[in-house]
């Protein structure tokens, strides 16, 4: 099934948004999987994309994160009113783009301050050797920020899949994530769970993220 004329649900807003997606298609082997898709994204909103399964949403989050690339003259992108094209998923976690894919991608022999920190320069001594107070000083407070009181010397391995999720935000959140892509977020976690990630989400609204929430169950849509 092909996304034709896509809109995300969000409110209307006098603020500029954050990013646009203008005209936005993507064909693969002759298959149209997205037609003119459009989307404005605001600064601390939630935009909610639905679709059945083969209606385009991974592919369309993937462009949104840098992975796929639009078609020729398959539209435009926009940051802050600047056109724009990620190069790769790094391009545009580093310009403020950041992915929580419902397949989490952590390191779980690594500490959760090496996960959230993971691509950004550890600071170092004299001599090159991390400093890794400072690592974890720097990761304490991104959880401190999110209300969370997950130990960052922890390693991953030890860590329910609700914690690890609470990592993966924390990571986006390290690279100062303007837009926060959230694919089926809840698909793993209890109701109690489920919870602490719509107070999670709230915070985020409050600190101006644009938030892309990707699911199924309408009655998560509305909440």
């Amino acid at each position: 099934m092909a996304v034709n004329e896509m809109s995300l649900k969000g409110q209307q807003s006098l603020k500029k948004p954050v990013l646009n997606m203008e005209g936005i298609g993507k064909t693969f082997s002759s298959v149209t999987v997205l037609n003119n898709v459009r989307i404005e994204l605001y600064p601390g909103e939630v935009h909610a994309l639905m679709g059945e399964n083969g209606a385009g949403k991974s592919t369309f989050m993937k462009i949104l994160a840098g992975i796929h690339t639009p078609d020729d003259n398959g539209g435009k992108i926009y940051l802050k009113g600047q056109p724009i094209l990620w190069k790769d998923p790094t391009d545009a976690r580093n310009k403020g783009i950041s992915v929580i894919h419902q397949e989490l991608n952590l390191s779980p022999n690594l500490t959760i301050s090496e996960n959230i920190l993971m691509g950004s320069t550890f600071p170092r001594n004299g001599l090159g050797m991390v400093k890794w107070d400072k690592v974890h000083e720097r990761a304490q407070e991104v959880l401190d920020s999110m209300g969370s009181n997950l130990n960052p010397r922890q390693l991953v391995s030890t860590l329910s899949v609700a914690q690890q999720q609470m990592v993966e935000i924390a990571r986006a959140l390290s690279f100062n994530a303007e837009v926060l892509i959230m694919d089926e977020p809840t698909a793993s976690l209890t109701d109690k769970e489920i919870k602490k990630l719509f107070e999670i989400i709230d915070d985020l609204k409050k600190q101006g993220v644009a938030i892309v929430y990707i699911s199924h169950r309408m009655e998560e849509i509305f909440k």
